[in-house]
């Protein structure tokens, strides 16, 4: 009888513990679920006072296409970068055949702070400047029309970057791009 008591006990005990290991796999797929919906897609141009379209001459004065974070915990997990010009793209030219002098450099500001620029000494100013900072680089030629370039550089394989109600994300743009079809900057991450 003892032993039929005790295998009863072992069997109750395997049970409760599968019904509670299924219990808190229920409660953590339902505090994920939660979590996940609590967040909205960001998908956002940056832009100067109105434009989107970063291909104007800011040779004379620097002009900074950003985004300016109006909550906080906003995550910037990638930015997406749209050139598009005439004729064919090298790696020793911006776009089709521009030369920049000063490049574009990437920057975080927190909000009453400085700028931090996060490509460091490297300005991007040739086409090929983006695979030193980024992996993802596509050209395309369509045979007919514009050529353009995509870039896509994923902050979040290493980190997030988190801005904060005021802070900025952006680019300083100091030479003329008016040679460019269009110009864009996008982030995309959640808040």
């Amino acid at each position: 009888m003892s032993k039929n008591i005790q295998v009863k006990k072992n069997i109750n005990l395997m049970i409760y513990n599968i019904m509670n290991t299924n219990q808190l796999h229920n409660e953590l797929k339902k505090m994920n679920d939660t979590l996940n919906k609590n967040y909205t897609y960001l998908n956002e141009n940056l832009k100067d006072s109105s434009n989107i379209d970063a291909n104007g001459d800011y040779s004379l004065s620097q002009t900074d296409f950003k985004f300016t974070s109006t909550l906080d915990n906003v995550k910037i997990t990638r930015l997406l970068v749209f050139i598009q010009d005439s004729g064919n793209f090298s790696a020793d030219a911006y776009g089709n055949n521009l030369t920049l002098t000063n490049g574009i450099k990437l920057y975080l500001k927190p909000s009453g702070g400085s700028k931090s620029y996060i490509n460091g000494d490297l300005p991007v100013k040739t086409n090929s400047n983006w695979s030193a900072l980024c992996y993802d680089i596509t050209l395309n030629d369509f045979g007919v029309g514009d050529n353009s370039m995509a870039v896509r550089w994923t902050f979040s394989k290493a980190t997030d970057l988190i801005l904060d109600i005021g802070d900025e994300f952006g680019v300083d743009l100091n030479d003329s791009f008016t040679g460019l079809v269009h110009h864009y900057f996008v982030i995309q991450g959640k808040y």
